[in-house]
């Protein structure tokens, strides 16, 4: 018996929808949906993997995206209009020959891509960013004039031209202090930073309050980073992908295809009145799979910290 070899299935919604109408005895096997049907199982289909997202966080939705401070700022609105350079990229490398001022070829083996935000840091502690325009071997090339001399063996780095979509909710957050040496972020509520008695204190950041409101994502640092050669790591829950088209895929691991389409076919089941005791079994076999799913996506391990009340 020879095996396939290839390990990435991954159905288009048309073929998730037509799974879920044989489900729900709705279409019998090799019959294919009509254009309204395909419709009205889209919607529902959006409607539930939405749903989904307010059951819990998802391993696999958490997403690494890094956060370039401005230097005593400590408010930024994580966005897709956001000011800051805030990216699902992160990659750094030192140069490998001097540059002047005025140069636009720097000597480096940054992975870069055009497109990419490059961060070149300055004497004065800030980060200037330009865009890179051509990528290769041994150097890139910058959209903008460098400001000043770029001096041999200087860290830069490459950030993604786009900002991600707007996170659901911080996971946890680390200030990069270097190439090898980070800190955990503690996370704060609402009541806790607007209680502390300077917002304006300026150091290095050791506290980030994560303040979600739809379309207006933002997150408030304390102290205020002080430098902007601190870099902010922000693993956040990021939302699923809607799906626009039948030829899409979905925006899931294959463990949650099954319970995805039995669920859906428990959805049109109920709109085309499936009898009492189908409609029972299709339930039950639905919340199964989906509670096998949601244990699977789970940590492995996890820590528990103990700390010492202190008592009068």
């Amino acid at each position: 018996m020879t095996t396939s070899g290839s390990y990435d299935y991954n159905p288009t919604v048309l073929e998730i929808i037509t799974e879920a109408y044989e489900q729900a005895q709705i279409l019998g096997e090799g019959e294919s949906p009509t254009t309204d049907q395909i419709n009205s199982a889209l919607r529902t289909l959006n409607l539930l993997v939405k749903n989904w997202q307010a059951r819990g966080l998802n391993i696999f939705a958490v997403q690494k995206t890094w956060l370039w401070p401005t230097s005593n700022v400590g408010h930024y609105q994580l966005s897709s209009g956001t000011s800051a350079v805030w990216s699902s990229k992160y990659a750094f490398s030192p140069t490998t020959d001097n540059a002047l001022s005025g140069d636009v070829v720097i000597y480096t083996l940054l992975e870069a891509d055009v497109g990419d935000r490059i961060g070149i840091p300055q004497t004065d502690g800030t980060v200037f960013w330009t865009t890179c325009t051509v990528t290769d071997v041994d150097n890139i090339t910058i959209d903008d004039p460098l400001p000043e001399d770029l001096a041999d063996n200087t860290t830069i780095y490459a950030a993604s031209a786009t900002a991600p979509y707007e996170p659901m909710a911080l996971v946890e957050g680390y200030a990069i202090l270097n190439s090898t040496t980070s800190i955990t972020l503690d996370q704060m509520a609402r009541v806790d930073y607007f209680s502390l008695p300077k917002t304006t204190n300026r150091g290095l950041a050791t506290k980030i309050y994560f303040d979600y409101i739809p379309g207006n994502v933002n997150v408030f640092f304390w102290p205020l980073p002080d430098a902007q050669r601190v870099i902010f790591q922000l693993n956040v829950w990021r939302r699923l992908a809607d799906l626009d088209s039948t030829t899409n895929t979905m925006d899931l691991p294959q463990e949650w295809l099954l319970p995805l389409s039995l669920n859906l076919a428990v959805i049109l089941a109920t709109k085309a009145g499936l009898p009492a005791e189908d409609f029972q079994k299709l339930r039950i076999q639905a919340a199964e799979t989906l509670r096998a799913a949601e244990d699977f996506d789970v940590e492995n391990y996890t820590s528990i910290t103990f700390k010492p009340v202190r008592r009068r």
